[in-house]
């Protein structure tokens, strides 16, 4: 190799080729710290998503441990029991005293006549008058 081998592989770089190299180079950086930037952010979110995780699995540890200690056998809401009744004359007394037989403290039973046409209503109002509040 003789001299000037290196000015030929290396050749010196003129003000144009040195502002087209830095432009390069600024597009490169902000296209670097936009990655970081999206990183971070994504980063963030998974940990906001991990400590949800971990707050409401300690939320819920507690309640089952506070369910755990109230007396749930004590708590009887009231129930409704709705019968729907359109030409049941022959078994609407039966189904009504079946519902009744419960033996749950706060059950009230609803009949619902829709126009019956057969002695629907007038079987309940028989058999359920000292019933009806």
């Amino acid at each position: 190799m003789g001299a000037g081998w290196h000015d030929r592989l290396f050749p010196a770089v003129n003000h144009k080729q040195w502002q087209i190299a830095g432009f390069d180079r600024v597009l490169f950086e902000l296209w670097f710290g936009f990655g970081n930037l999206l990183q971070l952010i994504f980063l963030t979110i998974i940990g906001f998503g991990v400590l949800r995780i971990v707050v409401f699995g300690a939320l819920a540890v507690r309640q089952r441990r506070l369910s755990r200690t109230a007396h749930a056998a004590d708590f009887t809401p009231p129930v409704t029991v709705v019968i729907p009744a359109y030409n049941e004359g022959n078994v609407i007394c039966r189904t009504v005293e079946s519902a009744l037989a419960s033996e749950y403290p706060a059950l009230q039973v609803i009949v619902v006549d829709d126009g019956s046409t057969d002695n629907t209503l007038l079987a309940l109002q028989e058999r359920f008058a000292h019933h009806v509040k």
